[in-house]
């Protein structure tokens, strides 16, 4: 009896050492960048530049765009970026005169260097002041398209 008490514990014990509390074998500076999405709720305006417009020639991939009501949803792959206040919508002003009338955007990424995460984001932003102001047809919309994306969305006001 004594023996297979002492048996027991040898095994319970040998058990305890080769499955027990271990460290992480990997340091938290290996681990790999964050990908959670980033939702972004602020409803900041386009920025008109013109200067700034002609000027970004770096296209920040969008995967998908769709408009809900004066809100544009912008939907961003992964991208290295930590925060989406960094993410700017420019509009040079300009719009194509077609039926309906066009305005291209571009997404601006102004960057902090030491950020090293990658996110997907959900940006939005209001979409009031890329209405025709003149709009002769009366039709109330305008295209909507993201430069680097082949299709546009239509903004029904």
């Amino acid at each position: 009896m004594q023996k297979q008490k002492l048996l027991l514990l040898g095994i319970a014990g040998l058990l305890l050492f080769l499955f027990g509390c271990k460290t992480a074998s990997k340091s938290t500076a290996a681990l790999p960048p964050s990908t959670e999405l980033v939702q972004d709720d602020a409803f900041r305006k386009v920025i008109k530049n013109k200067e700034l417009y002609a000027a970004t020639n770096e296209v920040i991939p969008v995967d998908s765009v769709y408009i809900s009501k004066d809100t544009l949803h912008l939907f961003t792959p992964k991208i290295q970026a930590c925060n989406a206040a960094n993410l700017r919508l420019l509009w040079n002003g300009s719009m194509a005169k077609s039926l309906p009338p066009q305005a291209t955007l571009k997404l601006l990424l102004t960057n902090d260097p030491t950020c090293k995460e990658n996110h997907p984001f959900h940006l939005t932003y209001n979409l009031s002041m890329v209405k025709m102001k003149n709009d002769s047809t009366a039709s109330g919309s305008t295209l909507i398209k993201m430069f680097g994306l082949k299709e546009g969305v239509l903004y029904q006001f």
